[in-house]
């Protein structure tokens, strides 16, 4: 999980979320079968609520091609397909006034390791990438012997 993912859960952890009911769930379900059987929808539905699991339920396909079906424990190489939502998160938590762009990570963050990175880098910077955290860049020529681990979960 990156960075910016553990500010906008840190930032959430003072919200008490609605309790969905069983009505909600069970068209939750509904919904997802439905995108399923349509063809829209493979994936994994979890929702959760301190630390009871409410619903989980495995839809689809895991490779079109083949028959294997998904499972909850099925992992996916998702790569940097979680940041649009990180950001939809982070953006959410600055509209309801728990952040702003210029929150310091260690203010979220209170227990994290690197105190002079903490005490530095703000949520902008980390949204923006120019918060000097580095990168893991698989892809680069400094890296060709690992790219091959990048294309599997493990």
């Amino acid at each position: 999980m990156n960075l910016l993912f553990h500010v906008a859960l840190a930032a959430l952890a003072a919200v008490e979320p609605p309790q969905p009911d069983a009505v909600a769930l069970a068209e939750l379900d509904g919904y997802a079968r439905g995108r399923t059987d349509a063809g829209d929808f493979s994936g994994v539905v979890l929702v959760a609520k301190d630390g009871a699991v409410l619903l989980e339920h495995a839809y689809g396909k895991r490779d079109e091609a083949k028959d294997d079906l998904i499972e909850p424990s099925t992992q996916f190489n998702l790569a940097s397909a979680g940041k649009m939502f990180t950001s939809v998160a982070i953006l959410q938590q600055i509209a309801a006034g728990r952040i702003t762009l210029d929150t310091r990570v260690g203010e979220v963050i209170r227990d994290y390791p690197n105190r002079a990175f903490a005490d530095h880098a703000t949520v902008r910077q980390l949204l923006t990438h120019s918060s000097g955290a580095g990168d893991i860049d698989l892809f680069g020529v400094e890296n060709a012997a690992n790219r091959q681990s990048a294309r599997t979960v493990a």
